[in-house]
C-alpha cells in the first residue's frame, strides 16, 4: 500500500500543504519585520542623536560643576570666568531639559509608529 501511495503522489500534498503554510507564514514574519524596522528607523536615529548630544553635555556640566566647586573659581582674578561658566551651566541645564523632552516625544512616536505597521 505504501509504494502505490508513493507512486500515485497521496500523502504528499499534506505534507507540502503545512510546509507552503509555513512559508507563507515565515514570509509574513519577515515583511512585519521590515515594516517595523522602516517605520523605527527615523526615530531611533533622532533618538541616537539626542542621547549624543547629552552625553556631551552632561561631560560638559560635570567639568563645569568640577571647576565650580573648586576655590579657584571664587578668586577675585576668576570673577568674569565664574559668571560665564555660571552662564553656561544654565544654558547646559536648559538644553538637556528640552532635549530630555524631545527624547520624550521620540520615544512616543516610535511606540505609536510601531503599533500602527504592527495594525496594518
Amino acid at each position: 500500500a505504501r509504494r502505490y501511495h508513493a507512486r500515485a503522489g497521496i500523502g504528499e500534498t499534506a505534507a507540502a500543504a503545512p510546509s507552503m503554510n509555513r512559508r507563507e507564514e515565515r514570509r509574513a514574519e519577515a515583511e512585519q519585520r521590515q515594516r517595523e524596522a522602516r517605520a523605527r528607523r527615523p526615530f531611533e536615529r533622532r533618538i541616537a542623536k539626542i542621547e549624543e548630544e547629552l552625553e556631551a553635555l552632561r561631560r560638559e556640566s560635570a567639568g563645569t560643576e568640577a571647576w565650580l566647586a573648586s576655590e579657584a573659581a571664587y578668586e577675585a582674578g576668576n570673577r568674569e570666568r565664574l559668571q560665564e561658566t555660571l552662564k553656561r551651566r544654565a544654558a547646559i541645564e536648559a538644553r538637556v531639559s528640552l532635549l530630555e523632552d524631545e527624547w520624550l516625544e521620540a520615544q512616543a512616536r516610535l511606540e505609536q509608529a510601531l503599533q500602527e505597521s504592527r495594525e496594518g
